[in-house]
């Protein structure tokens, strides 16, 4: 009898490698409450209607990158692709507009997509970090504060105030297109790259990560 293993793509986190992740993840936790975030805790899969609506029911996303299911009423279902959504939900659902604002919320949990499929399985863990650390730490955490000191050097000549920020604001202007040009050259294969991550060409079918 063959064995059954776990599905390609997943990582079974052992009890000698607990300890590293739930130290990730305390620190992460602990850095976010000091900073006045509140942790919410939103379900794994949703309304379809959610996603689709948040994101746009004709793009690639809801096409091709979520996994829906049918419910037993014929419900459509969606493991969550990404936490805003769910999370915007349940600010609306629970009425949290009427406590003080602004509230800044953070999640820490699985999030399930084919977008990652595009690169091997041996390299999805490697690919969502550096996605999500430059997503996060490069972008939210390192550029305000390379910000903040250009504007800190610039008032020694324009003084402190806005006309500082602005140099500080146009000096850092230009990485837009150095963004742009990654953005283009990667469109060049993104079509070929998911049909072989779906499997339509031949490739293996893409699995959860």
């Amino acid at each position: 009898m063959d064995m059954i293993k776990g599905i390609k793509g997943v990582k079974d986190i052992l009890p000698e490698e607990t300890p590293r992740w739930r130290l990730i993840e305390d620190s992460a936790r602990r850095w976010a409450l000091c900073y006045g975030y509140q942790e919410i805790r939103i379900p794994i899969f949703e309304l379809t209607a959610l996603f689709a609506r948040s994101i746009g029911a004709e793009t690639d996303i809801v096409e091709k990158e979520m996994y829906t299911f049918p419910d037993r009423d014929g419900t459509s279902l969606t493991l969550r692709p990404e936490g805003t959504a769910g999370t915007v939900r349940a600010f609306i659902e629970h009425n949290r507009a009427a406590d003080p604002l602004p509230q800044k919320y953070f999640y820490i949990g699985p999030i399930l997509g084919l977008l990652q499929n595009v690169v091997p399985a041996s390299m999805r863990a490697t690919a969502c970090a550096i996605l999500l650390f430059i997503a996060n730490v490069a972008n939210l955490v390192l550029a305000p504060q390379i910000i903040g000191w250009l504007s800190d050097w610039f008032a020694a000549s324009f003084g402190a105030g806005h006309e500082s920020l602005r140099w500080a604001l146009l000096l850092l202007a230009p990485t837009g297109f150095w963004a742009a040009w990654h953005l283009w050259t990667s469109g060049a294969t993104i079509r070929e790259d998911e049909a072989r991550a779906t499997g339509e060409l031949g490739g293996p079918a893409a699995v959860v990560d």
